[in-house]
């Protein structure tokens, strides 16, 4: 039999200004001064930790943590990267406290590259990673000899420290290889705290102080050792098994879980440094101490085509996805699939599902938890020659059995009849979010959202193409169900007048569907199935106050003024009590009590079950009546 627990008053709060109804306010982050045509793409990034810690020493529940890196200048016009965060979920930033973690010699002539730059988040800590003009002892060199810099927080972003990713520019590594030029920065966390960096190197094979015609991908770990930003290794590690400067390697990637470590990169060993690059990929199990073997997931015969690879890794269960035109086809999306830490491999496993003729343009994937993998891509089967691009969606529910055996069932995201780039996935729990840009030039910014592991999906727009061309949307989900986006658009007036913006939502929705007398609506995804949830009334506003609520509750803020109203619902439960069905969602057949009353009346839904809520599906964002 059911039980019901009655909600302390205590465990609501008010925190930031109440948002329109599903998604919340826009923030600008950037300064008015980001400038595309300088600076370049991929400037702006987001993240959100997915270990679960409570407040403590001055630190916030990471349960509703966000952080966000842009490029800006500061007063003196140096270019910097600046970082932001917000402790209730997205609802606020502190934007006018935000730190300038990197600062470049701009008049000097110091720069950095964007492609370069990420930004991770593992429990308390912080990484971000770039390539730029400095060389190992922090000397701005501008013009060559780009380097790979990691700068770490262990508090949560309130200090920092900057350590060279790349000290081999000035010691030799024992091969007596010197480092001459960083490309292709790329950073994972691992659940452990640490951050795991791989690039692309250039370097002076003869001493004579010029580059080497081929690359190579070389890998070091990173930790705090007593609060210290340390090197887990002596010296960075070469990936790639063949000797320094023999053959090419381009586009490393990196993907880490616990001790289990991939870097996955082309390379044109096979082919004589031609354009038919196979994907290959090395694994380490003990956290980046030793590697196992170099392996050819390709082998490809002839020119195929090349598109950057995508390791995904959690457990012993590796995923090493490819975009290429094997087998003479367009692109598509290809995975190399091994369950035993990279022992063995099925390779050629075909991932997308389109017509054999469509072509795929972008993909990404991510592992939801230890037995789901969520690939989305784009493809233009409703409108040939790229006219029209849509994002889809296959989930592997079976540790990558599923894609192996072709039972995976393809779902389309996107409905619009226009050219959708997609850009990046992120899940925690029963929350699955995919963000793409909408529509040719100008384009929007939409977030496909699903509460039900990717059974339905709800697209938002988060910024509408009318008013401005957006560029590269990054999308973060925080334990606690809270979707967060960041791009930048230019309000459209060209992208030597840019901005970065950050909007979100929580991933539960309370809809008010008065106006057509369906009452009030209430989707928790099947996770929040067959439970009582509560509606509570107020006709008191939120105040902006910024307040969390902490403790046991780790980190939840409802976002939501209790007064005598909220209280007569909680007494009232025969009205505002009652139970989800097998989706999760439940109804409210109540009028329009904001007209009846002549006042704004705020509405959110509270799961009454298994308190403190401590999961995302336990409340929604308050929505207004008017």
């Amino acid at each position: 039999m059911k039980t019901v627990q009655v909600l302390p008053l205590a465990v609501l709060s008010a925190s930031a200004l109440l948002p329109a109804q599903g998604l919340r306010d826009e923030v600008q982050a950037s300064s008015g001064s980001v400038t595309t045509s300088t600076y370049g793409f991929t400037g702006w990034q987001i993240a959100s930790p997915k270990q679960s810690l409570p407040a403590s020493g001055g630190l916030a529940a990471t349960a509703r943590l966000v952080y966000a890196i842009w490029v800006d200048q500061n007063g003196a016009g140096d270019v910097v990267i600046r970082f932001a965060k917000s402790v209730d979920g997205g609802f606020s930033y502190d934007i006018a406290g935000a730190q300038d973690i990197w600062v470049t010699d701009t008049a000097g002539g110091e720069t950095f590259d964007t492609p370069g730059l990420d930004l991770q988040a593992d429990g308390n800590n912080v990484y971000v990673v770039l390539t730029a003009d400095r060389d190992a002892i922090g000397t701005p060199n501008p013009g060559n000899d780009d380097s790979c810099w990691i700068i770490g927080s262990s508090d949560q972003g309130v200090t920092w420290q900057a350590l060279n990713a790349s000290s081999g520019l000035v010691t030799p590594l024992p091969s007596g290889i010197d480092f001459n030029d960083i490309d292709d920065c790329r950073l994972a966390v691992d659940g452990l705290g640490r951050a795991h960096v791989c690039y692309e190197v250039d370097y002076d094979d003869d001493g004579n102080g010029v580059a080497s015609a081929n690359e190579d991908i070389y890998y070091q770990r990173f930790e705090f050792v007593g609060g210290v930003l340390t090197a887990s290794f002596a010296n960075e590690v070469q990936i790639e098994t063949t000797a320094s400067g023999v053959t090419d390697t381009d586009q490393p990637s990196i993907a880490a879980d616990g001790d289990v470590v991939v870097v996955a990169w082309h390379d044109a060993r096979d082919n004589g440094n031609g354009d038919n690059d196979d994907t290959r990929s090395r694994v380490s199990t003990d956290g980046g101490a030793t590697w196992g073997v170099d392996y050819n997931h390709t082998n490809f015969t002839a020119d195929e085509g090349e598109d950057p690879c995508q390791p995904l890794v959690r457990g012993n269960t590796i995923v090493v996805l490819q975009e290429d035109t094997r087998s003479g086809s367009p692109d598509l999306v290809w995975g190399s699939i091994s369950s035993d830490a990279g022992q063995s491999w099925t390779d050629n496993v075909l991932i997308s599902q389109g017509p054999a003729d469509v072509d795929v343009d972008s993909y990404f994937g991510h592992f939801a938890d230890q037995g789901t993998i969520v690939v989305a891509y784009h493809d233009d089967r409703q409108g040939p020659g790229n006219i029209d691009n849509d994002v889809y969606v296959v989930i592997d529910r079976n540790g990558g059995q599923d894609f192996i055996n072709g039972t995976t069932t393809e779902q389309l995201v996107s409905t619009g009849s226009d050219n959708d780039a997609m850009y990046e996935i992120d899940c925690y729990g029963d929350v699955f979010a995919i963000c793409y840009e909408s529509s040719d030039f100008p384009e929007g910014a939409v977030v496909a959202v699903s509460v039900d592991r990717g059974v339905n999906w709800t697209n938002y727009q988060v910024a509408d193409n009318f008013v401005a061309d957006v560029d590269d949307i990054y999308v973060a989900v925080t334990i606690n169900g809270d979707v967060n986006v960041i791009w930048q658009d230019d309000d459209n007036l060209g992208n030597d007048f840019n901005n970065v913006y950050l909007r979100g939502l929580k991933a539960q929705q309370l809809t008010d569907d008065t106006a057509t007398g369906a009452g009030l609506s209430y989707a928790g995804g099947t996770g929040a199935a067959n439970e009582f949830v509560l509606l509570l009334p107020s006709i008191t506003a939120p105040v902006s106050n910024g307040a969390v609520v902490g403790g046991a509750l780790d980190g939840v803020a409802y976002n939501f003024s209790l007064d005598a109203i909220s209280v007569g619902a909680i007494e009232n439960a025969a009205v505002f009590l009652t139970a989800t069905g097998v989706d999760g969602s439940a109804t409210w057949p109540l009028p329009n009590v904001a007209q009846l009353i002549g006042q704004p009346v705020y509405y959110m839904v509270v799961n009454a079950e298994g308190m403190p809520p401590v999961l995302g599906r336990d409340y929604t964002d308050p929505i207004q009546q008017n």
